[in-house]
């Protein structure tokens, strides 16, 4: 039969109806209805056919169509539905062998299976097709099983429909499809980009592939299947969804509502959404899932998938909040660490401030969210539900505001997403020397339950516990009354605090540059002992020494420098690495690796001059002694009278002793004074306190061996070297003189030794003082001799003052000047012979019979004056007017001195 013509209407009734080899082409609606027990239709060709309602409507128990061959339909706009085969009722249904191309309307509805049968769909392809009108390609609707086998479905368009697929499924009990493909089919408005499913119970898909399917706007890049009354279960087998997409929306593959997924050896990759690349669910975590978490795969693939903005391969709720610890800034004396999945923040003062930076959600697979601006162009793109959750999603603070002592303010709620992530900051208010617990938490997320009804992720926010520990105020800090809180307030510049008794800051020092909280910024040439003292010092010995100001100092001093005042050398490399000492004067620092030639040099250099001085004026007093000595025998013999001759051979005596003395009180007066010239200071302590010189500048060679302690022990030891070495030499030269029978040198020993004893008194008397001194810096005492040593120290001061220092002064300062005195008193008193007068008359010469005590009585006096110097090295004005007070007396006695005295004592006042 063939039909051609404007307007065809075929109605049958009767108990069974059979259509086979029928053409339709060309025509505009043709339609059949047909109610009858058993329907048959088979062979149809339509084409070219114009359409604006159903073609066949059939109410029947058993219905077969086969080989249906339709193209090239056109949908004719119209209120009524228009659909190729609409079946209201049946028991069984079987369709096979269809072909349909390039059509605008509804292919298939299927209604009502009212009793216990099948719907059975198999070979048949759907394809090049654009669904114009609000139905889907194929549509089933309350069916109790149906089976699709064999179908495909491709570049299918659906393109009006909001609220329908390609593939509608409405309130069914079983859908089974098997091997089928589904590719490249777009729903342009609707949800699911292939299938839409609703309320229906199971829902089966194996040996099936879903590829290219796209849903534009609404959730599903190829199923979506929702339930709102009752759970269902999608369950999938040896199926692949790839590349599918749900550009703007959630579920690149699949959506899930209130449905539970069982899958096993599938894949699913390479799926697109904005939420949950592969897959996204709502209110029922599949059973899928909660295998995987258990490690259980199901022999399923999940690879490449992507969500712009979160769930790469599954999507849901939110799980976590997270925030790298480099990410929370905190003052940088407190510390935070993780501790049993909460973040300890500790050593935090009250009135402090945390800022959290880049705060981060996180998805199911801890993967952070990727955030979209609401107010940008591409957010208006985005479908209601994904808008809705973007806009839902917030972070904020929270804490136990039931207690009114602690307050937080700042930027405390936040939904702007920048740099990756959520910027919070929050400053604490408590009290000190108190915890409290502070929380991230998000906005409020459904529950979960698996396909039992039990609750797998419960209802609520999700949150970061931060367990805080707040300390006492630091040092630097006064408290404030902050509401019903206590604040730690720092010192502001200009101001500071080191001590936590302060009731306010106080106002920077006139010797500092800068104050803020308890740092004080010094200025050059001031010290102090440290960071938590504001005893500040002016570096009187050496200010250039002290230079806090300076980048590459350490603990206020330039490189070398350590110790109070900067004023001693790094001796052992303990701060600067390398090792240090003094070689020209006090107070200058070399080291020991660069200048170990010159430091060699300098000792012989200091050697060699003293011997030579020691030696020139020996000479010249032995000579003159030698002189002496023959003229007195010349006037016993009256072979000829010498006179007042005789007296003036002391004359070099005396001159050597005025010199010496004078250079003696020079060097006492260049360690007490301001700090002087080089080219000054160093000639007059070369010839006037050489030992210091030389103990000082061996500190790099004692210092290589640490078990040589304490230094100054060593460095004193080592300043007898110089007098004992020149007496040494003087008496292997008297020796050597002797062999070649010159007895001159080694007859005038005695006489030698005493004027090296009296040339080195003051400087041993000196070294042995200092060694006793203690220098007050701040509110500590140090060694004279060695400002990294407190007085009296246990180990290293207070032992050796019995077992060194005080028989040092006993016996160089009592005892020896006692036995020379007690030589010359016995030798004036038993008019001892003139060889033994001439060997002591260094003592005497110069002086009045009766006081040939007097150099005895300078001994004193020297002794006196270095007392003073060193003593009261830190009293300059006590200094100069003891040194006056002690002038006038020795001026009561001038008048009794000869006139060589006289000459002396004008020079030393001096």
């Amino acid at each position: 039969m063939s039909l051609k013509y404007d307007t065809n209407s075929v109605q049958y009734l009767s108990d069974s109806a059979i259509l086979k080899d029928i053409e339709i082409f060309d025509s505009v609606d043709t339609t059949f209805s047909f109610t009858t027990n058993s329907f048959e239709v088979s062979k149809i060709n339509i084409d070219l056919l114009q359409v604006s309602q159903t073609i066949f409507t059939i109410q029947a128990n058993q219905i077969n169509i086969t080989n249906l061959n339709i193209t090239n339909t056109k949908y004719l706009l119209s209120q009524l539905d228009a659909n190729l085969i609409n079946i209201i009722s049946f028991i069984n249904s079987q369709i096979e062998n269809i072909n349909s191309n390039n059509n605008q309307i509804q292919f298939l509805s299927m209604n009502q299976q009212t009793s216990e049968g099948i719907a059975f769909v198999s070979n048949a392809k759907f394809m090049n097709s654009s669904i114009l009108s609000n139905n889907p390609l194929i549509f089933l609707n309350q069916l109790s099983n149906v089976e699709l086998n064999n179908v495909l479905i491709k570049d299918v368009i659906s393109i009006n429909s909001q609220y329908t697929s390609i593939f509608t499924i409405q309130d069914c009990y079983l859908v089974t499809i098997s091997y089928s493909h589904f590719t490249n089919n777009t729903n342009s408005n609707g949800p699911g980009g292939v299938i839409y499913a609703f309320e229906s119970i199971q829902i089966i898909i194996q040996n099936s592939i879903f590829w290219l399917n796209t849903c534009n706007l609404q959730n599903g890049g190829a199923i979506y299947m929702i339930n709102t009354v009752r759970r269902g279960i999608l369950l999938i087998n040896q199926t692949q969804l790839i590349e599918n997409k749900s550009s703007y929306s959630l579920g690149g593959s699949i959506y899930l509502q209130n449905n539970n997924l069982i899958m096993q050896n599938s894949v699913i990759a390479s799926n697109q959404a904005q939420i949950g690349g592969g897959i996204y669910y709502v209110q029922v975590m599949p059973d899928f899932l909660i295998d995987l978490q258990y490690g259980n795969k199901n022999n399923n693939t999940f690879k490449d998938n992507l969500a712009y903005i979160y769930g790469q391969n599954f999507g849901s709720t939110l799980r976590k909040v997270f925030i790298d610890l480099e990410n929370i800034k905190i003052p940088k004396n407190s510390l935070k660490l993780y501790e049993d999945k909460a973040i300890f923040i500790k050593q935090l003062k009250s009135g402090d401030q945390i800022n959290f930076e880049q705060i981060q959600l996180l998805d199911e697979e801890n993967n952070p969210i990727r955030f979209i601006d609401v107010n940008s162009t591409d957010f208006q793109l985005l479908s209601n539900d994904a808008q809705s959750l973007v806009q839902q999603i917030s972070v904020s603070v929270q804490w136990n505001e039931e207690n009114k002592e602690i307050q937080c303010i700042g930027q405390l709620q936040t939904k702007q997403f920048r740099n990756g992530g959520f910027n919070l900051d929050a400053q604490i208010f408590y009290k000190p020397n108190s915890e409290l617990v502070l929380k991230i938490v998000s906005n409020s997320f459904p529950s979960l339950t698996d396909s039992n009804g039990n609750i797998v992720v419960n209802q609520g926010q999700i949150e970061l516990i931060f367990n805080i520990e707040l300390e006492q105020c630091s040092i630097g800090q006064i408290f404030k009354q902050y509401g019903n809180s206590i604040a730690c307030e720092s010192c502001p510049d200009g101001k500071y605090s080191l001590s936590l008794i302060d009731q306010e800051c106080k106002q920077c020092p006139d010797s500092a540059v800068q104050c803020i909280g308890s740092n004080i910024q010094l200025k050059d040439g001031y010290w102090r002992e440290n960071e938590n003292t504001d005893n500040i010092i002016y570096c009187s010995f050496n200010p250039q020494s002290c230079q806090p100001q300076l980048s590459s100092s350490k603990f206020y001093c330039t490189e070398g420098h350590i110790g109070p005042l900067c004023y001693q050398c790094d001796t052992y490399g303990d701060i600067w690495g390398s090792r240090y000492s003094e070689i020209y004067n006090h107070g200058d620092c070399y080291k020991c690796e660069e200048n170990i030639h010159k430091i060699i040099l300098y000792n012989l250099l200091v050697y060699l001059l003293i011997s030579l001085y020691i030696f020139l004026i020996l000479k010249r007093i032995i000579l003159q002694l030698e002189v002496k000595v023959k003229g007195y025998y010349l006037n016993k013999l009256e072979i000829i009278y010498l006179g007042s001759t005789l007296n003036q051979s002391d004359r070099s005596q005396i001159i050597s002793k005025i010199l010496t003395d004078h250079f003696q009180i020079l060097s006492l007066v260049c360690s007490f004074t301001t700090k002087m010239p080089e080219f000054f200071t160093i000639p007059i302590q070369l010839s006037g306190n050489s030992v210091s010189m030389v103990s000082k500048s061996i500190e790099c060679a004692f210092s290589k061996h640490p078990n040589l302690k304490p230094l100054w022990l060593f460095e004193f030891l080592w300043s007898f070297s110089l007098s004992a070495g020149i007496f040494i030499f003087y008496f292997l030269k008297g020796i050597a003189f002797k062999r070649l029978k010159i007895d001159l040198y080694i007859r005038y020993l005695l006489t030698a030794a005493i004027f090296i004893y009296f040339y080195f008194y003051p400087m041993i008397i000196t070294q042995a003082i200092r060694s006793i001194n203690c220098i007050m810096i701040g509110d500590k005492k140090y060694l004279d001799l060695d400002f990294g040593i407190q007085c009296y120290d246990k180990n290293q001061h207070q032992p050796y003052l019995f077992l060194f220092t005080l028989p040092v002064i006993f016996i160089w300062g009592f005892l020896i000047p006692l036995f020379l005195f007690y030589k010359i008193y016995a030798a004036n008193l038993k008019k001892k012979s003139i060889i033994k007068q001439i060997k002591y008359s260094f003592l005497f010469a110069g002086y009045k019979k009766q006081y040939y005590y007097w150099e005895f009585w300078k001994l004193f006096y020297k002794t006196i004056l270095i007392l003073i110097s060193v003593l009261l090295k830190q009293n300059i004005q006590l200094k100069v007017f003891l040194i006056q007070f002690q002038n006038n007396i020795f001026n009561e006695i001038f008048k009794f001195l000869s006139t060589n005295q006289r000459i002396f004592y004008f020079l030393i006042s001096y």
